[in-house]
């Protein structure tokens, strides 16, 4: 299995659960399985969806929309009560399962995490191992979880959003100029609504854009974040995964 991972590089997950507290919920209540859910704050007719199942996504419904008007799009809509107890406990529980597979497992959020498996080659491919992390979460806690592949955290991330719910993406570090750079810079993970304004008035549009553009200008602009995101841009991120991250 050692000839399928690079020989001086790294091997990254970046593990997502999907529309994860309302995921949380429908694993609580196996019941609402199939229907379509939305988690608020406030379940009166002024709240807010914070959680939106695929199948509430089907009728347009997506999260900070008023709950008024959720429901004016699918009348037969089932909002819970968000329960974040329940949310954090189950997230321990994946964190402690991915440990399990590798012990440099780093907690992004309350619903995703990073996993370097660059020395867990014994237990299969990255692929396999993807797979393995996919159904396992899916039949221990009914969490489904969409999972990056790649050579760091940044393009694993990237990657993990691509296929949404259940999707396994791998993103090689050859695939950034025919997959990364066509995107709209702001779809770079790290670069923020003011970051990505600032850029378009620089002229940087497009990832590939920033992948190219002057580091004179870049840092003048937006200091030394403006020379991470170009790296970050071009597929170099050594941040390692940080199991001690708070």
């Amino acid at each position: 299995m050692k000839s399928h991972y690079p020989k001086n590089g790294r091997v990254i997950l970046h593990i997502d659960c999907n529309a994860y507290f309302a995921s949380v919920e429908i694993a609580n209540d196996p019941s609402l399985e199939g229907k379509p859910v939305v988690v608020s704050g406030n379940t009166k007719r002024n709240g807010m969806a914070i959680a939106v199942n695929y199948v509430a996504r089907e009728y347009g419904i997506s999260t900070t929309m008023p709950l008024w008007e959720a429901k004016q799009k699918c009348p037969n809509l089932i909002v819970k009560q968000s329960q974040f107890d329940l949310y954090r406990e189950t997230s321990s529980q994946i964190f402690q399962y991915l440990s399990s597979i590798s012990p440099l497992m780093e907690p992004a959020s309350i619903d995703e995490a990073y996993l370097d498996i660059t020395d867990a080659w014994e237990l299969g491919t990255p692929m396999e191992i993807a797979e393995r992390i996919r159904t396992e979460v899916l039949e221990r806690f009914k969490i489904p979880v969409s999972i990056g592949i790649s050579t760091c955290k940044v393009l694993s991330k990237m990657a993990s959003d691509m296929q949404k719910p259940l999707g396994i993406t791998v993103l090689r570090k050859r695939d950034i100029p025919s997959v990364i750079w066509p995107l709209p810079v702001n779809e770079l993970h790290g670069c923020g609504k003011k970051t990505s304004e600032k850029m378009n008035n620089m002229g940087i549009y497009t990832i590939k854009d920033l992948a190219k553009a002057d580091n004179y200008k870049l840092e003048t602009t937006l200091g030394k974040n403006g020379l991470l995101l170009k790296n970050w841009a071009n597929g170099i991120d050594e941040r390692p995964v940080d199991k001690d991250a708070a």
